[in-house]
């Protein structure tokens, strides 16, 4: 694959170089190398995110600019000029405090709440990205409710509300009839349980209990107590 050349490099964004005309200027070309050069660069100051520094703040890093273009410049000249860009930059920042401050008080004084709110909301917004931090009585509310929420409560006397209706349950011993009524809706040739009692048993038991006399011909399942006796 062939190297990109400078003008693909340009528009990728790779170089902040202007692209280079190598052919012959038209006249529409020269007008627009004119209204390029005329058009005013933005000024670094009108930024919101820029505004607050100082123009010596500013001289000091166009010193430390320039002097770093030398290859053989001082690191010791740099150094101290970074820590007086730092001392700058520390009381612009007070300054700018001072200032928004300054300007919410103002539109409170005016009534203008949507005006101070706009005002603090901009400076907390290009102050910096981390959130500010919580005041002493927010954490002591904080840690209080946490305390609340965590702490062991006493139950309460009326008890656990049961909104479902209570229906009555007979506790009392089944009837014949029940049984019998019970042990006929139960299939026949099933697997017993560990007891080894299956429907058959029961069905046998409850004929023998209610017709004693058919009950002495039945024929009982296989491995019964009542066949082992006869």
């Amino acid at each position: 694959m062939p190297h990109p050349g400078p003008t693909r490099k340009c528009l990728l964004g790779r170089k902040k170089t202007p692209l280079q005309h190598n052919g012959p200027y038209t006249p529409a070309d020269n007008l627009f190398r004119i209204l390029v050069d005329n058009v005013p660069r933005p000024a670094a100051e009108s930024h919101p995110k820029t505004s607050w520094i100082s123009q010596e703040t500013r001289r000091l890093m166009a010193k430390r600019c320039r002097l770093r273009r030398d290859k053989h410049h001082s690191r010791q000249q740099a150094r101290a000029l970074t820590r007086q860009i730092n001392r700058s930059l520390k009381q612009d920042r007070k300054e700018r405090v001072a200032a928004a401050g300054a300007e919410t008080e103002a539109c409170l004084e005016n009534q203008d709440l949507q005006g101070a709110w706009d005002i603090a909301r901009r400076w907390h917004r290009f102050a910096g990205n981390k959130p500010s931090l919580p005041t002493r009585e927010n954490v002591l509310a904080l840690t209080q409710t946490r305390i609340d929420l965590y702490r062991a409560q006493p139950p309460a006397d009326t008890g656990i509300p049961n909104v479902a209706p209570r229906r009555p349950v007979d506790d009392s011993a089944p009837q014949e009839a029940e049984i019998a009524a019970a042990a006929r809706r139960l299939r026949r040739n099933k697997a017993p349980g560990i007891s080894r009692m299956t429907s058959n048993h029961l069905k046998a038991w409850m004929k023998q209990a209610l017709e004693p006399e058919e009950g002495k011909h039945l024929r009982w399942p296989k491995g019964s107590l009542q066949r082992k006796r006869c």
